[in-house]
């Protein structure tokens, strides 16, 4: 009944994976902290540390058991709940309670890390601190970054007007979409919303370029290069507990158009169309993934097996300065964004602000919250979780 054994813990593997990629999903939250909550961190580290370009040659010597499992678990959950993800995110109510109980979850796991991490002295203190630093530098440039090229494209949109009028990134007056990015440009052309002779507005030139004068230098590249690098970027943050590689993905101006991608892409499947604008994006992203991989993982295992104590205090720094990125009560608005031949209306948020302390989702928010920090106290007293190690 061996079989039976290995088949339990893969499934048991394989769950964990999904839980990681229900995070990696949310703003904010990274899937490593989850793998920290349920003490998989070490293990999933070594096990990325067997990929290597030797493994072309020697596919055996990878751990293939552990990554399979967690690789799966984590793409059924990129692929069944960025449609539910990208629902909840998009609702006012909704995203503030799936914060809320992001936020629990890594409170909780923060006092668990802090037991880990045997004589607090100066340097684990500086170690935290600067982790902390770190964390908030990066929710900083995330809510600051504006580097990417914009474009206002005049476009007729088929919704009902209130949407319309809802919507703050659409000119209904003058049939206008605004602060267009450049691959979301790419794709309204070759979804066929725009012509290539269409004038557009670029905030860059501050004057009116032709949409076939923005893209001929890319427009037949399948590989795109700033989605390989953000993906190589975002899962080094992703293994790293309290840095959200969807805010590296936010930084590099990319986090929009591979969520809509991945919902694009599996909603494609579903009729047959495999090789689209889609697919090449998943493309590079997944290259650029494995690139990570191979690099980060190393990286940070050698830092664990030598400075493990400096290095914790230095992630618990992190997951600390992640916790300002999930406060739950926002100001928002909404931006139109368009799907093939439909529309959504998306949340867009604007500046956090102080909830009513008498408001029944203040109320939800913060059950929420208790619930995150619960589930990690019993998940460390019912699966009796054992000290990190890395020997």
């Amino acid at each position: 009944m061996a079989w039976f054994g290995k088949a339990k813990n893969w499934i048991k593997l394989y769950l964990q994976g999904m839980a990681m990629g229900v995070a990696d999903l949310v703003p904010g939250v990274s899937g490593g902290t989850v793998a920290f909550i349920l003490g998989l961190h070490p293990d999933l580290l070594k096990s990325m540390k067997t990929i290597r370009p030797s493994s072309i040659r020697r596919p055996k010597n990878v751990a293939w058991f552990l990554l399979s499992a967690i690789a799966l678990g984590m793409i059924t959950m990129l692929a069944l709940g960025s449609h539910v993800i990208y629902h909840l995110l998009n609702h006012n109510i909704y995203q503030c309670l799936l914060r809320s109980l992001f936020m629990g979850l890594i409170i909780g796991s923060i006092f668990f890390c802090l037991k880990q991490v045997d004589k607090w002295g100066i340097s684990r203190i500086f170690s935290l601190l600067l982790g902390l630093f770190i964390a908030f530098s990066i929710s900083y440039f995330c809510n600051r970054s504006t580097t990417e090229p914009l474009y206002d494209v005049p476009l007729e949109i088929k919704a009902p007007t209130a949407i319309l009028n809802e919507a703050s990134n659409y000119d209904h007056q003058n049939k206008l979409l605004k602060n267009v990015n450049w691959i979301n440009l790419k794709s309204l052309y070759q979804e066929g919303f725009v012509d290539p002779d269409t004038w557009i507005f670029s905030h860059d030139y501050k004057g009116f370029l032709q949409v076939e004068s923005c893209l001929e230098k890319n427009l037949n590249r399948s590989f795109h290069l700033k989605i390989g690098l953000c993906g190589a970027l975002s899962i080094g943050a992703m293994i790293l507990p309290g840095i959200s590689g969807n805010q590296i993905m936010q930084i590099m101006g990319c986090y929009e158009t591979i969520i809509e991608a991945i919902a694009l892409w599996t909603g494609g499947l579903l009729q047959g169309s495999i090789i689209n604008s889609s697919f090449w994006i998943l493309v590079s992203l997944g290259l650029g993934i494995i690139v990570g991989i191979a690099s980060f993982s190393r990286i940070l295992i050698y830092f664990y097996t030598k400075y493990f104590s400096l290095t914790l205090s230095l992630l618990i720094g992190f997951m600390m300065g992640s916790i300002t990125n999930l406060w739950p009560f926002w100001r928002v608005t909404y931006h139109i964004s368009l799907l093939k031949d439909q529309y959504r209306l998306t949340l867009q948020r604007i500046a956090p602000e102080m909830p009513a302390l008498t408001s029944y989702q203040t109320g939800l928010a913060l059950t929420m919250v208790i619930l995150g920090i619960g589930a990690v106290i019993v998940m460390e007293r019912k699966l009796a979780f054992k000290k990190l190690q890395f020997n």
